[in-house]
């Protein structure tokens, strides 16, 4: 049986170094899908935080010490 394919390869969506570090919404190094998806959730005060995963990294969208949502790409 071939498993070729049968995995899929993370997607990078950020630099491993930004890990645990803060971003406005409007940051151009978020990627543009997942900036879209978190803009309709987004309220003043919340900021965008990157988080390095062997996945290929999330980006969490943060109130204060809340999550309020995780994005990622695919």
């Amino acid at each position: 049986m071939d498993l070729f394919g049968f995995f899929r390869k993370p997607i990078p969506c950020g630099d491993p170094e930004w890990n645990g570090l803060a971003f406005d919404i409007d940051d151009p190094r978020i990627p543009e899908a997942i900036r879209a998806a978190a803009s309709s959730m987004y309220q003043l005060g919340m900021a965008m935080y990157f988080h390095a995963t062997t996945q290929g990294g999330e980006w969490w969208l943060m109130d204060g010490d809340n999550i309020v949502e995780a994005f990622w790409l695919e």
